[in-house]
């Protein structure tokens, strides 16, 4: 098994998996203080949007990481 590791700019088709991940970090977040750490229910859509509008931004670097491909 190659454990290489490839940093790549983001592409639209990635919005997906980075806002899965984004969710994950939010839940987490949220469990360490609610009252603070607190989202609408259509913020994952919101921030999807967002980081599509970033990914489209000459002046931003969205960069991911990939494993094996």
């Amino acid at each position: 098994m190659d454990d290489s590791v490839t940093i790549r700019p983001a592409r639209q088709d990635d919005a997906e998996g980075i806002t899965e991940l984004w969710k994950t970090m939010a839940k987490q977040h949220r469990r360490y203080d609610s009252s603070v750490w607190c989202w609408s229910d259509d913020a994952p859509v919101a921030w999807k949007r967002h980081l599509s509008d970033m990914i489209g931004n000459e002046n931003v670097a969205v960069l991911v990481a990939e494993v094996d491909g």
